[in-house]
């Protein structure tokens, strides 16, 4: 006992210390001759209370005979020499001994599970702190979005209404203007040269191509509410037309 690795301590029906081992001077800071014959509340404050472990340990080891099994552990309070709180866990058993009974403490030292309990909880304090810092940033966040993606939706339709009012606005003129020259075609056509002809004929193509432009424009506003369809493009035959349009302006005409 006296070489022990855990505190070990021992006190009789009057809870004075009779046992006191090396274990127990470190834990303690107190030396065996100090101790022993001393009563218990010195190391334990408050043991001689009825509530107290010592003190139900004790009762319950009053008029036993032999030796009791070790009791389950249970969480105390110490005081050290230094007159600081020592958290403990002891186990507590009954021996029956000449001279009267005697309750014996088998004592831990919990300083530092107490300790790392102490951290943990910090930890999970500041991991549910963060977790609600990273919640609120989490909701800002989403609520921009729904409000910028709320405006995009508005900005998409009045852009899809401004595409509609100018397609209609646009493609009355060119109709009347293709219609026009067309009358002026068959109007006039014993009248005009083969150049004229020609002339009316291009103006006519260019203002139906102009009404495909503005249609063209139409559908690409429309591109964000239907889904999209990939087709193969001849790129060589797109550029010939484009070159084409481009040498069909007047300028052009004139210059050649």
């Amino acid at each position: 006992v006296r070489e022990a690795g855990d505190a070990v301590i021992s006190v009789d029906s009057d809870q004075r210390i009779t046992v006191f081992n090396r274990a127990a001077e470190r834990l303690f800071g107190e030396p065996e001759s100090r101790v022993v014959g001393a009563a218990v509340r010195q190391l334990f404050p408050g043991a001689e209370h009825p509530d107290h472990p010592f003190a139900q340990h004790a009762l319950r080891a009053d008029g036993m005979h032999g030796t009791s099994p070790l009791a389950a552990r249970v969480e105390l309070s110490g005081r050290h020499a230094d007159g600081g709180d020592l958290p403990l866990e002891a186990s507590f058993s009954y021996v029956a001994v000449d001279g009267g009974d005697r309750c014996t403490a088998i004592v831990r030292d919990i300083r530092e599970r107490r300790a790392a309990e102490r951290r943990v909880l910090t930890l999970n304090e500041e991991l549910a702190k963060l977790n609600r810092s990273l919640d609120a940033r989490a909701q800002a966040v989403t609520s921009e979005l729904s409000l910028r993606t709320e405006a995009l939706e508005r900005k998409n339709l009045e852009l899809q209404q401004f595409a509609y009012v100018a397609s209609h606005d646009l493609q009355t003129p060119l109709n009347g203007i293709a219609g026009f020259l067309e009358l002026l075609e068959l109007s006039y056509a014993d009248k005009l040269d083969e150049r004229g002809r020609e002339w009316i004929k291009r103006a006519v193509e260019s203002a139906h191509r102009l009404k495909e432009l503005i249609q063209g424009l139409l559908d690409f506003a429309r591109m964000d509410n239907q889904a999209q369809r990939f087709v193969e493009v001849d790129v060589g035959a797109l550029c010939d037309e484009l070159f084409a349009q481009l040498g069909e302006t007047p300028a052009s005409s004139s210059a050649s």
